[in-house]
């Protein structure tokens, strides 16, 4: 299941988020050996960024909670912005983190929102593409799935785009039961 709410934000509010985002770095993804590879599933930049009207993204995601899944949402929020530029990407991935600092958290990431914060004039390639089909690129769509939905981004061809995360988690203990 995923949901999108068209024109969530306004072109304002997605370049207020994006001015506002720091400490970007290289993100790339991590070999059995600890070590990044280049050539991974993963190729961005993950900054830092905290999103704006929270109330009105947590009413979109009950909702969406409540008509498909009812689990128990009262875990962390983790947010970011992503930035890819040209040639980087996210090759398929689901949103469930397998390591020992989630361990750690006794958390779970049970349902994944992305807010598009670019104009698709902007930049060429860079779809998001939940369970095969290609999400809405409009400036300010938030798209609300479940965070074991595959997904991706194809590569950037041209420009950059940002995109807002917001990943809500649930202690693992209720996981466990609403699994």
């Amino acid at each position: 299941m995923k949901h999108t709410v068209k024109g969530f934000y306004t072109r304002e509010e997605c370049i207020q988020i994006r001015e506002s985002a720091k400490d970007f770095s290289k993100s790339h993804s991590i070999g059995i050996d600890g070590k990044p590879k280049i050539d991974g599933y993963r190729n961005a930049e993950i900054g830092k960024a905290s999103p704006l009207r929270l109330p009105d993204i947590a009413k979109h995601v009950l909702e969406f909670n409540s008509k498909h899944y009812n689990m128990i949402l009262s875990g962390d929020l983790q947010t970011a912005v992503n930035k890819y530029g040209e040639g980087q990407y996210f090759d398929t991935h689901i949103d469930i983190v397998f390591n020992d600092s989630m361990l750690e958290q006794k958390q779970v990431r049970k349902l994944s929102c992305a807010i598009q914060l670019s104009d698709p004039s902007e930049y060429e390639g860079g779809d998001l593409v939940v369970r095969d089909e290609i999400m809405s690129k409009d400036i300010g769509d938030l798209h609300i799935f479940h965070a074991v939905t595959p997904h991706r981004v194809s590569p950037i061809t041209k420009g950059t785009r940002y995109l807002s995360l917001i990943h809500i988690s649930e202690p693992t203990r209720q996981a466990e039961i609403s699994v």
